[in-house]
């Protein structure tokens, strides 16, 4: 008997020395930066065309990069995978050669997805670029972004997409363009150019793209301030009579001139917003539109309009069915 108790009592001090002093396993600790982190592609904006009088204009080798936590190459012998998700317009080979076969809608590119297995665990990881094929080379003279402010407040959601143009100076059109943010926690930049500012702070606003064989980049700094619109929650309840009513939250919202108010709905309900008097509502800094909001608010985004003009604006939610009891909301713009 004491044998196994010594037997038991050292198997147990072994244990417990295995132990470091957070509680995980002594030697099953591992550096983050041998960890593959993620898969990174050379491009993810690639513009072909279906002229095949230069290997560039209809051709362009993909090239994965898997990358630590750090951003650094991290060295393996495991090759990534290519798929295309439509091979009748852009065939992939095995080694990431992309090859235009057919003209695709400027707003529906080819997706080229690399993956790949590797590091310790092994880990996966995947990227994707996205490939528009023209008819034509268009041939690109300038890439640029220019804000019309580099400026914003939390809420002021503009475009920022960038300008393309020829030898002439003359838009190009069509032609598809990777955004992204350093800190999209500050501001987010969707994939058609929208910049929505988040948090106050700084970031770097990054567009780029291959056209033909040749590569554009540029980048503008944004700074984030105080906010400049507010959003408005609205949707809907079930009352003690069992009838849907919409509101709006905050009912009454104050401002000063020079702000504005965006409304949607994370649910994404179908929702519209009319103006007692829509004559000073607006312009949105997104498009342009002014006035009342149709039934659309709170599916999928935000509408804004901003108030220049000092005053009192009711509005109603309106419903999108006869059985949807309507609510009163308020802005209230100070000099």
């Amino acid at each position: 008997m004491k044998r196994t108790a010594l037997l038991m009592f050292a198997a147990l001090s072994l244990a417990l020395a295995a132990c470091d002093d957070s509680g995980g396993l002594a030697g099953l600790e591992q550096d983050p930066q041998d960890l593959f982190w993620k898969l990174q592609l050379d491009h993810h904006a690639i513009n072909l065309s279906l002229d095949q009088s230069k290997p560039e204009y209809y051709t362009h080798k993909l090239v994965a990069t898997p990358l630590r936590l750090d951003g650094t190459p991290l060295p393996s012998e495991d090759l990534p995978t290519f798929v295309s998700s439509d091979t009748n317009r852009v065939k992939v080979s095995a080694d990431g050669v992309l090859t235009a076969r057919a003209v695709t809608a400027a707003d529906a590119p080819v997706r080229v997805i690399a993956t790949l297995t590797t590091g310790r665990g092994p880990v996966t990881n995947a990227d994707t670029a996205y490939v528009t094929v023209t008819n034509q080379v268009e041939e690109v003279e300038s890439f640029s972004i220019q804000p019309l402010r580099s400026n914003l407040g939390i809420g002021y959601d503009t475009i920022m997409a960038a300008r393309i143009l020829d030898s002439n100076g003359d838009p190009i059109s069509g032609l598809r363009v990777a955004y992204s943010s350093s800190l999209p926690k500050v501001a987010s930049y969707s994939p058609d150019g929208l910049v929505m500012p988040m948090t106050q702070g700084k970031t770097m606003l990054r567009a780029s793209m291959l056209a033909y064989g040749k590569e554009f980049r540029d980048s503008v700094e944004l700074t984030v301030g105080e906010p400049e619109v507010y959003h408005v929650h609205v949707n809907y309840y079930v009352n003690e009579e069992g009838k849907n009513v919409m509101y709006a939250d905050p009912a009454e919202l104050t401002i000063k001139a020079g702000q504005g108010v965006s409304w949607g709905s994370a649910t994404g309900v179908l929702l519209g917003i009319v103006f007692d008097d829509p004559t000073n509502v607006g312009p949105s800094p997104v498009d342009g539109a002014s006035g009342n909001l149709g039934l659309s608010v709170g599916v999928n985004g935000r509408w804004i309009r901003m108030f220049n003009v000092p005053g009192t604006y009711e509005y109603t939610v309106m419903g999108s069915s006869a059985g949807v009891t309507p609510q009163k909301g308020k802005i209230i713009v100070t000099p």
